[in-house]
């Protein structure tokens, strides 16, 4: 999500990035096709070619680096405070 918002040249947390994206603000507000189809208007002229050398780096740390995910380290025995971004990890956070 938040390689998304450096895409669009967006800020905020989780929930006003998604707001953008889908114009829903709660789970029980009308959808609204035409606010996703703006959204993917605007998302066709974004590509990483466009951004500034700063923005391309916070990109590409939001897609490689870690989420602040206690793991266990089965080589170690020990636990990690993070673990790089994967989609098993990042959808148990969702569901904590």
């Amino acid at each position: 999500v938040d390689a998304l918002a450096t895409l669009m040249g967006w800020s905020g947390d989780c929930k006003q990035i998604v707001t953008r994206v889908t114009g829903q603000r709660h789970t029980d507000d009308p959808t609204s096709p035409e606010h996703c189809a703006k959204f993917l208007d605007e998302l066709k002229n974004r590509n990483y070619g466009n951004l500034n050398a700063a923005e391309r780096s916070r990109f590409l740390a939001n897609l490689t680096g870690s989420v602040a995910y206690m793991k266990f380290n089965d080589e170690d025995g020990s636990f990690s405070e993070t673990t790089p971004i994967n989609s098993y990890d990042v959808l148990k956070c969702g569901q904590a």
